[in-house]
């Protein structure tokens, strides 16, 4: 599981995982202008989350907490069937899946009952940190957000993502050193995951190295 903020490279190290054997879905959204080279998100997993935060009177931009294991609420029962049948129907018939939508930051624990508790998997949680000001910038310019607001955003995702992993022992990546050094910086989760060996680095091969603009990834 990606569990990362907007706008932190998520999608390049998505993308670079989708081209050496992880399955990112059945569906997956179209590239846009501020991501050219593909979200690696799935429309379906992207719409719940959100129809779950709108449940609470939350939005993935004005987030402040869920109540604690709130999908065990019988008024919260179907979210638990929904999310089960989506990733049935998205992953079906794959061993190794990944699922990346920067909302996942705030509904990891959700997620992890999901998949773990009622499916059956074994879950790799992968936190890919960049330059703090780069993502707030990136995230400010896209959505038209203030400084302010865009790094509060940003730190939100950041200490939910945190949170939720207390106890486990998620996979940290850095950015820049994704796209400078990818083998060196992917070989632990390489053996983790048993990924076919050498990696394909060319989803990174691209613009992505040479300019990594602000606006893109």
């Amino acid at each position: 599981m990606i569990v990362s903020p907007h706008r932190s490279g998520s999608s390049a190290l998505s993308g670079l995982l989708s081209h050496n054997g992880i399955h990112f879905g059945k569906d997956l959204m179209s590239p846009s202008e501020d991501n050219v080279n593909g979200f690696f998100e799935n429309p379906s997993v992207v719409d719940f989350n959100d129809r779950v935060l709108n449940h609470f009177d939350q939005s993935w931009f004005s987030y402040t907490g869920l109540p604690h294991k709130w999908w065990i609420d019988e008024r919260c029962l179907h979210f638990q069937v929904e999310a089960k049948n989506i990733i049935i129907e998205q992953y079906y018939n794959n061993d190794l899946i990944g699922i990346k939508d920067p909302r996942i930051s705030l509904l990891l624990d959700f997620w992890k009952y999901v998949l773990a508790d009622l499916l059956g998997y074994e879950l790799v949680e992968l936190i890919i940190f960049r330059e703090p000001i780069r993502t707030i910038n990136s995230l400010s310019k896209r959505n038209n957000f203030s400084k302010k607001h865009a790094a509060f955003v940003t730190l939100q995702y950041v200490i939910s993502a945190l949170q939720h992993c207390v106890g486990r022992r998620p996979y940290f990546i850095f950015f820049d050193k994704l796209l400078t050094k990818p083998d060196q910086e992917l070989e632990g989760l390489v053996n983790q995951l048993n990924l076919q060996v050498p990696m394909d680095f060319s989803f990174l091969d691209n613009d992505l190295v040479a300019n990594t603009p602000e606006n893109l990834l």
